[in-house]
């Protein structure tokens, strides 16, 4: 069983933290590869890992074995730089993020929904570049 959680910080920087048992990750080679860029943390949740393994985790495991906290972010906006290696997440677009936006030279933002039920992730374009 993985129970995900999804948490935002006062500086706006998301937090996504999971829950797993140690058999499970002696038996799985990609959650092996997730927690070798997390980190270990105390509590009800074991591991901090980053936002953008969300996808792989919902995508490649049984839905039945996924719990997703009931206190958890399911709506949030995304974008990342141009190579993909720095991603910025919000719960609300605001000029601080749009300013962030412009930055990095203006990729499409996407707003992301999660179906607390399916277990189904929604990408859909939110603002679009005229560039791309």
């Amino acid at each position: 069983m993985i129970k995900i959680k999804i948490e935002e910080k006062r500086n706006s920087n998301f937090i996504f933290k999971v829950a797993i048992t140690n058999d499970d990750i002696s038996k799985d080679r990609i959650l092996k590869r997730l927690l070798m860029e997390g980190k270990k943390i105390r509590g009800e949740y074991t591991y901090e890992i980053p936002l953008r393994f969300l996808l792989p985790i919902l995508n490649n495991y049984n839905k039945d074995n996924i719990e997703i906290d009931n206190e958890s972010i399911v709506e949030f906006f995304q974008f990342s730089d141009i190579y993909d290696e720095k991603y910025y997440y919000t719960t609300k677009v605001n000029d601080k993020y749009m300013q962030l936006w412009i930055s990095e030279q203006c990729p499409h933002i996407y707003k992301v929904s999660i179906n607390r039920e399916s277990k189904e992730v929604n990408y859909r374009i939110a603002f679009k570049s005229k560039k791309y």
